[in-house]
Formats: C-alpha cells, sequence, structure tokens
C-alpha cells in the first residue's frame, strides 16, 4: 500500500509541475512535503525515498525553467540576500562540522547533516516563486494553515481513537518508524493554535472547534514542554492583542476548563519532577543532567566542539552527580543550545545566534506594514526558541517554514508598503 502511494503522488507532482499552465500553487504543494507528516507513510521507490525524489523533481522544475525563462531566473536571485546567504553558512557549517570532526556512528553525514542544506535551498526557492508569482503573504499563510491542518487530523485521530495511557509516540501505522514524536506534535498543535488564532475575526462554532481541539490534544499527549509552550502562547497574545482580548480570555478559558479533566497526566508528570527534587530521584531529572553533561564538554572543547553525532559517545566520559535510572536511553541532550555547543562550538553555536538574530530583524520589517502578521511571526519564533530547550533536533523546518517565508517576503512587501 504505501508502494502505491508513493507511485501516486510522484505521479501527481509530474503532471503538476511540468504540465500544469499556472505556477501559483506550486510553492504551496512544494512545501508540502516539509509541512506534512503523510509522506512518513510513503515507501521508498527503488530504494529511494519519496520526499528525495519529490526535492530532485523541484529542483529539476526549477533549473529547466531557469534556462528557458528569465522570470525563473529571477527567482534564483534571492541566494544574493545576505541574510540567506548567512543562514545558508550555518546549515553549510553544520556539514562541513560533521563530516570533519562528527561520528557516523548514529547518523551519516550526507542524511542528516546535508539534506537540510537541500530543504533550505528548496525553501528559499518556493518562497521566491511565491514572490514573483506576486501572492499575497497573508494568502500563502492561509493554504499553508489547511495544509497543516493535515497534521492535526492525523495525529488526533490516531491519539483519541488509540487511548494513549502513557506519554508515548503516536503511531500512523503498524511500522513502530511511522508517526508523530509526541513532543513533536504537541508543538504542532500549538503552531496551528497560533495560525487560527493570527485569522480570528469573530466568534463561532467553527472557530471555537479551532481553538478547543488543538488545545485538548496538545495536553492529551502528556507533553510538559506543548502544555508550557500552549499557556504561553495564550498569555502573549493576550498581552499583545488588546482588541481581540475578549476572544483570548474566551480561549484562555477553554484552557482553563480542560484542567477540570479527571486525571490530566501531563499535570502529574509536573509534580513527578517536583518529587525528583525533593527526594533527589534523578529518574525524572535525566534531561537537566544530560544537558549539564553538554556544558562540561563544551567546556573541554571550546572552539569547534567534538562534532556533529558524537553527543552519545562523550557523555559518559563525564561523572554523574545525580544517579540517572535510565541514562543508556537518552543518547542526546534534549536541549538544543547545549547540544549545539557541545557538539559545535562557539563557532557553530555562533552561527546558529546570528541565524536568529537575522531572522528577528526581517521580521521587524512587519511591525510597521501589519502589526498582526509581525506578532504571529514573532510568535512563531518564539515558539522554536522555546521548543529548543526540549528538543535537540537540529532543523525543525515544520516549525521554520512560516519564518523562512517572511524572510523572503519581507524586502518586497517593504518596497511594496512604500509605493502604496
Amino acid at each position: 500500500m504505501g508502494l502505491v502511494f508513493s507511485i501516486l503522488i510522484l505521479f501527481i507532482y509530474i503532471i503538476f509541475l511540468f504540465f500544469s499552465k499556472s505556477d501559483k500553487n506550486i510553492p504551496l504543494i512544494g512545501l508540502l512535503i516539509y509541512s506534512s507528516q503523510i509522506f512518513q507513510l510513503a515507501s521508498p521507490i527503488f530504494g529511494i525515498s519519496l520526499v528525495f525524489l519529490l526535492q530532485l523533481l523541484l529542483i529539476v522544475y526549477f533549473c529547466l525553467n531557469a534556462v528557458y525563462s528569465t522570470k525563473f531566473l529571477k527567482i534564483f536571485s534571492i541566494f544574493k540576500n545576505f541574510d540567506v546567504q548567512i543562514i545558508f553558512c550555518y546549515v553549510i557549517f553544520i556539514f562541513i562540522d560533521h563530516f570533519m570532526l562528527g561520528s557516523s556512528a548514529r547518523h551519516e553525514p550526507l542524511n542528516y547533516s546535508f539534506k537540510p542544506i537541500i530543504h533550505l535551498f528548496i525553501i528559499f526557492l518556493l518562497a521566491s516563486l511565491a514572490v514573483n508569482s506576486r501572492t499575497p503573504f497573508v494568502t500563502f499563510l492561509s493554504q499553508l494553515r489547511l495544509i497543516l491542518w493535515i497534521n492535526i487530523i492525523m495525529g488526533g485521530y490516531v491519539l483519541l481513537t488509540s487511548q494513549l495511557e502513557a506519554h508515548t509516540s503516536i503511531m500512523l501505522s503498524d511500522d513502530e518508524n511511522l508517526g508523530f514524536n509526541s513532543n513533536t506534535f504537541s508543538i504542532l498543535c500549538v503552531q496551528i493554535l497560533i495560525f487560527e488564532l493570527f485569522f480570528l475575526k469573530k466568534l463561532s462554532i467553527r472557530t471555537f472547534i479551532a481553538l478547543f481541539l488543538p488545545s485538548l490534544l496538545c495536553i492529551l499527549t502528556q507533553s510538559r514542554s506543548g502544555f508550557m509552550a500552549l499557556i504561553l502562547v495564550f498569555f502573549i497574545w493576550f498581552i499583545n492583542y488588546h482588541g481581540r482580548a475578549k476572544y483570548s480570555i474566551l480561549s484562555f478559558i477553554v484552557i482553563i476548563a480542560l484542567f477540570n479533566l479527571k486525571d490530566i497526566a501531563v499535570i502529574d508528570r509536573f509534580f513527578s519532577i517536583v518529587d525528583a527534587v525533593e527526594t533527589m530521584d534523578g529518574t525524572n531529572l535525566a534531561r537537566f543532567q544530560l544537558s549539564m553533561r553538554a556544558i562540561l564538554i563544551f567546556l573541554d572543547n571550546p572552539f569547534l566542539g567534538t562534532g556533529i553525532g558524537t553527543f552519545h559517545m562523550f557523555r559518559f566520559s563525564y561523572p554523574e552527580t545525580i544517579l540517572l535510572s535510565r541514562s543508556n536511553s537518552f543518547v542526546d541532550s534534549h536541549n538544543l543550545y547545549a547540544q549545539l555547543l557541545a557538539e559545535t562550538g562557539v563557532i557553530g553555536f555562533g552561527l546558529f545566534v546570528i541565524s536568529v538574530y537575522i531572522i528577528f530583524r526581517n521580521i521587524q520589517v512587519y511591525k510597521l506594514i501589519n502589526p498582526n502578521i509581525y506578532q504571529f511571526l514573532k510568535i512563531n519564533l518564539f515558539l522554536f526558541l522555546f521548543y529548543n530547550l526540549f528538543s535537540h533536533d537540529l532543523y525543525k523546518f515544520y516549525l521554520m517554514i512560516p519564518i523562512f517565508l517572511a524572510l523572503t517576503y519581507s524586502k518586497s512587501e517593504f518596497e511594496m508598503d512604500i509605493k502604496s
């Protein structure tokens, strides 16, 4: 079934890319492979993953059109943007660090740290095509919002029907590799909530469901990081959006009402941390311990770190200050900032900080053009930075797509605003 699905999707992409009369929907269709988990259900074709084949197809499409069309040639000018070049410096450095210093025991460089360069290349091309096709940024976000709901519908259906009793993965199929990490899914629920708050115009049954469902699913994942992000997003939105205060208050009441559900497991997981601190039981302090080990690794290797993929090799070289009953099951620090310092040193971490600063500076443009979009982008960036405190995933493109779109759009939208 997975192979049939893969061949069908590949065929649809070929027809759509090379035989469609309009290219306005191509950016959205292209971003589908990065923003939807549905592609995890696809089987490889002749040993090659569907995502890689679709990426290759998109690159061929852009290159062929650039040869025969001046319009498409202009799309590649996005890479002349100095800010975009700096972000590429970061991901290229990650790959070089992995290749030269890192380990392939857990991750092969070509499969782990090279792919994101291709991801970023295609995402910026798709965003640049949308700009050149004169697709308004708000329109693009509205379309992207519908695609993001695919994740919530799929994961939410499994979460509600499987009656998970523990904080574990949300499996889409019997294959244990095909599903959502529950922490990732909880953050995706929070992200779609940000979209819904941004597009909220008036109170209705549909908007109530659109706010209630992701909030409920986020809590049911039992993810502490997701739950904290949920509360913080509502709080920040309430503070910044005085004009929509009554809707924000209503939404916040929905969250408070969920506390009345009996035996909310995520609350119990928070109390388990308190109990662990009081009793010095390391079982529920594993993430703190691993982050501290990452800092120790960084202090011994401050400039270039130990290389991508090496944290699991070095972590046992440092003494435990807290006895961890599950230490063998943790092979990463579960904190992106600590792990970047440990594996890439000051240089890699510095490039990451510069990239975040560049992104923040670009979205500042919208503070004058459209304050609502500015708040939307700022909260998306906050969600990305907050989640990094609890995750070591280097490439959260599923969270950063709105930000990358804004970076591409900001200059053109600013110029259009000046002209108008």
